[in-house]
Formats: structure tokens, C-alpha cells, sequence
């Protein structure tokens, strides 16, 4: 089973993507954390752009589709083979909404990932608190990355409200990043344990 966790900066991503895989192992379930950019020197590579910049968007677009072919093609699909539950902390839908709002046309993002693995389930966390989310960021203490600012995450917030609408056959789940970590991973880790026991069956 593939999960993904998704959604704009500061929503939590990370941290919930940890716990939830954390919870679903005590409950005994073989589920495995993994993340994009990977951590693959291509991966690094992208993670450094990110912050440095340099590199032509077009470009950077396919260095993501590239990380994300490997990335499938080496563990994921592998791992689901194995009956493992994949929980995937960022996805395609990443690469789409900020690629997007960095000027890349939406039609040619689309077809680019249009192919690539659909998850069993895709979570997006979200708010319409931009402010509550740049606070958040900032107390990370690192440098802030090339997408990190007040209007790209506010546009970031309406195109991921859109993936339902690029992706029509894809099964996503809102939360409210709001919520207590607590609450949303052990809500979520029953919708996983339930749907998990349903695809054994």
C-alpha cells in the first residue's frame, strides 16, 4: 500500500509522515518512511538547488521527474510488492504546485508526473492560515528555500485545494494542519489500518 503526505510548507508534512509511519510499526503493520527529494545523490543535488538556486526551471522539473522515476522504479513499488505500507513524505504533487507557481506551464507538469504511481492514498495537509505556516517555518531555524515566502505559500494553498481536479481518479484525504499531531496521525493510522486489512482480504 502507497501512502503519500503532502501540502504546502509548514503544514507538518515531515513530522506527521514520521509519526504515522512510527505508529502504524506498534500496531504492527510493516510500514516504511521514505521522502523527495531522495536522498540519492540526485536527490542532494535537488535539495541544494533549492536552497542555492541556479539551475533553469525547465530543468529542474525534470531533475524532480528523474528523482521520482528512480525513486518508484528502486523502492516503492518494490516495497509494495513486498506487502510493505509505504508512507511517502512529498509526491508529484509537490513538484506540480511549486514548479507551477515558479512559472512552469501546469500542462506541461501534468503530462510530465500524469504517469508516474498513483498512491492508495493521498493526504494533503492544508490551511488557509499562510500566516500561521510562515511561523512555523521560521522557527525551523534553517534558511528558508526558494518557495518560502508569504504569497507563494498563499498560492500554493489554492493549488493544492486543485489536485482533485488534475488528478480526478486519485483518492485524496484533506486534514486541517491545524490539528493536533497527536489526533491526526492516530486518525489517520485507523483509516491506513482499515484500508490496509480491506487490500489483504
Amino acid at each position: 500500500m502507497f501512502i503519500t503526505i503532502d501540502g504546502p510548507d509548514g503544514t507538518g508534512k515531515t513530522t506527521l509522515a514520521h509519526k504515522l509511519a512510527e505508529n502504524l510499526q506498534a500496531q504492527g503493520l510493516p510500514a516504511v518512511y521514505t521522502c523527495e527529494p531522495t536522498d540519492s545523490e540526485l536527490g542532494r543535488r535537488i535539495r541544494t538547488i533549492l536552497r542555492e538556486g541556479g539551475c533553469e526551471l525547465g530543468r529542474l522539473t525534470d531533475l524532480f521527474v528523474e528523482d521520482r522515476a528512480g525513486h518508484i522504479r528502486s523502492f516503492i513499488e518494490p516495497c509494495c510488492r513486498q506487502g510493505q505500507l509505504v508512507i511517502c513524505d512529498r509526491y508529484k504533487y509537490s513538484t506540480i504546485c511549486y514548479q507551477h507557481l515558479q512559472g512552469e506551464p501546469i500542462e506541461r507538469l501534468l503530462e510530465r508526473n500524469r504517469n508516474f504511481l498513483a498512491p492508495d492514498l493521498a493526504v494533503i495537509l492544508c490551511t488557509n492560515d499562510a500566516g500561521l505556516l510562515l511561523e512555523r517555518i521560521g522557527r525551523r531555524g534553517l534558511g528558508a528555500d526558494l518557495f518560502e515566502s508569504r504569497k507563494t505559500i498563499e498560492n500554493s494553498i489554492a493549488l493544492y485545494r486543485r489536485m482533485p481536479e488534475f488528478f480526478p481518479e486519485e483518492n485524496f484525504h484533506y486534514i486541517d494542519s491545524k490539528l493536533p499531531l497527536e489526533e491526526t496521525a492516530a486518525q489517520l493510522s485507523e483509516l491506513i489500518r482499515q484500508n490496509f486489512s480491506a487490500k489483504k482480504d
